[in-house]
């Protein structure tokens, strides 16, 4: 039974005090009335008065608004309503009133606090799933971790830090702020999770993590009162760092939100570990795997690509086609790995002697090619007898024995030699067996009647 109606049966309790108490009034004064009996009545007249007064008083001032602030409360609306509890009130009432409007607008706080959560954990799958079906771009993840990890932390500033170094981040991707030129030691928040491998917060954060105070934050960080810094990792080995910092939050982060954050952080890691993966496939795919250079199928893409610029543009490119002379003594003297140090040797004497925009590829065995993008013939022939001249000038080292090694190569170029990379393809090649036929260790030149060869030179001893 509740209390409005326990002083309900109390006021009828006590009315049915009264009447009786009245009909035995009315008794005595009909018979032999006694002073004692008449004071007797009268007295229990009274305290039932008395007391149906006080249960009426405590119905009004006590049950009634009780009742009224249950029932907003139930309804989700403020119990302090003005004019609601106006009047006539129980202290305690009043007391317990306000308590149940600070409790109902901490709720309220909770609940809008708990639907952005909600909404923003809706919004951070989709995006977050939207990018990861459809790229294997890591600047696109990259992008959209951060800007989903301003939607599951009320915070203002989101940075991706990548390791530089022995010992520094530098800034690659942001949100809230311009991160060009951001680059931090392995101090402050997000340093502090790069040094340590684990969860770094500012001021508190959930069990394990490492909590950071705000006056260590690294200068160069943003002015933040609420921080993570979480560190993503593949294969053992730090790949980067995700820091979000609160500047105008008024509490730091809460163990669901970072929780969160680190379960949406670890499904962008397995993402951008699928892109490393898919990217190592894919060169795996198009590089040889003893020297690295391009293999042959990506040259043939090269090459369609350059015939296509140079007819768009009407530029020349450059061809020129190398063959290790004498490879297989090298082979048959020492060992095939030998062989393959020669071969990776010459690699590097390739890039050392071209461009980054030129493409160097092992064109199978023992045969590599060279394409030279807006370069003419006349340039073509100058950087490979440029190769030519340093291979000869650099041996291969085999402990404390000098390998001395030549190339022999033929040299082609669009449109000089040809219409199609059929054609200049198949110049460059004829050029280089006229090359081996001439006593290797030079260049010979595509349609050329009178060619100019490099004089051999006495290998370096």
């Amino acid at each position: 039974m509740n209390l409005r109606r326990r002083l309900s049966a109390l006021v009828v309790l006590g009315c049915f005090v009264i009447a009786g108490a009245a009909a035995g009034l009315g008794a005595v004064g009909a018979g032999s009335s006694r002073d004692a009996t008449t004071a007797l009545l009268a007295g229990v007249v009274l305290l039932a008065l008395i007391t149906v007064g006080l249960a009426w008083r405590a119905l009004r001032l006590s049950a009634v608004p009780l009742e009224r602030v249950a029932d907003r409360a139930g309804r989700g609306e403020s119990p302090m309503r003005p004019g609601l509890l106006t009047g006539p009130m129980d202290p305690e009432v009043r007391v317990l009133a306000q308590a149940l409007e600070e409790a109902a607008a901490a709720l309220a706080t909770r609940q809008e606090e708990l639907d952005r959560m909600r909404l923003s954990f809706r919004n951070a799958l989709t995006r977050l799933g939207d990018v990861l079906e459809s790229t294997h771009d890591r600047d696109g993840i990259l992008d959209a971790m951060v800007e989903v990890a301003l939607l599951v932390v009320p915070g203002d500033v989101a940075v991706y830090y990548r390791p530089v170094g022995a010992s520094g981040l530098e800034a690659t991707h942001g949100r809230g702020m311009g991160v060009t030129g951001l680059q931090l030691a392995n101090v402050g928040l997000a340093g502090v999770a790069a040094a340590r491998g684990q969860l770094a917060a500012l001021g508190s954060g959930p069990q394990g993590a490492i909590l950071v105070d705000v006056a260590d934050l690294d200068p160069r960080e943003p002015k933040a009162v609420a921080g993570v810094a979480a560190p993503m990792g593949m294969s053992g080995r730090l790949v980067g760092v995700l820091a979000v910092y609160g500047t105008s939050v008024g509490r730091p982060f809460d163990d669901d939100e970072i929780g969160l954050l680190v379960s949406l952080l670890r499904q962008a890691e397995v993402a951008i570990n699928n892109v490393d993966l898919h990217d190592r496939a894919r060169r795996e795919a198009l590089t040889d795997g003893v020297t690295g250079l391009w293999n042959r199928r990506q040259f043939d893409i090269r090459l369609r690509e350059a015939i296509a610029a140079s007819q768009r543009f009407g530029e020349p490119f450059g061809l020129a086609m190398f063959d290790l002379d004498d490879f297989k003594r090298v082979n048959d003297t020492w060992d095939h790995l030998t062989g393959d140090a020669a071969l990776v040797h010459f690699a590097a004497v390739l890039r050392g002697a071209t461009r980054d925009v030129d493409s160097v590829s092992r064109w199978g065995g023992e045969e590599f090619a060279l394409l030279l993008p807006r370069t003419a013939i006349d340039g073509t022939v100058t950087v490979t007898q440029r190769v030519i001249d340093r291979l000869r000038e650099s041996p291969l080292l085999k402990g404390d024995v000098r390998i001395p090694l030549t190339v022999s190569a033929g040299v082609a170029a669009y449109p000089d030699d040809g219409a199609s990379a059929h054609d200049v393809l198949a110049a460059a090649d004829s050029a280089l067996l006229q090359a081996k036929a001439r006593g290797k260790d030079r260049l010979f030149r595509a349609s050329c009647t009178d060619p100019s060869a490099s004089r051999p030179q006495e290998p370096a001893r």
